[in-house]
C-alpha cells in the first residue's frame, strides 16, 4: 500500500473505504486522505472523517486519485 501511496503526486486525493480506526498511516502531508466508515472515530492524524454506508457514497465519480 505504501508502494501505491508513495508515487502520488501531491495534492493527490485518497479516499480509505471501509477504514474502521483508518487502514494505513503515511508521513505525507502533502496529499488528502478521506477516511470512510458506517461507525463513528475520529482520526487524529489530519484525515477527515466521513460516516457513511460504502454503497452509498456521497462524493462525486472520479473525485479521489486513490480508492483503499
Amino acid at each position: 500500500m505504501n508502494d501505491l501511496i508513495s508515487v502520488l503526486p501531491a495534492g493527490a486525493r485518497i479516499l480509505d473505504l471501509g477504514c474502521a480506526k483508518g487502514s494505513f498511516s503515511t508521513e505525507r502531508t502533502d496529499i488528502f486522505i478521506v477516511r470512510v466508515d458506517r461507525d463513528a472515530f475520529r482520526p487524529g492524524d489530519g484525515s477527515l472523517f466521513v460516516q457513511a454506508d460504502a454503497g452509498v457514497l456521497p462524493f462525486c465519480t472520479g473525485c479521489f486519485d486513490l480508492v483503499l
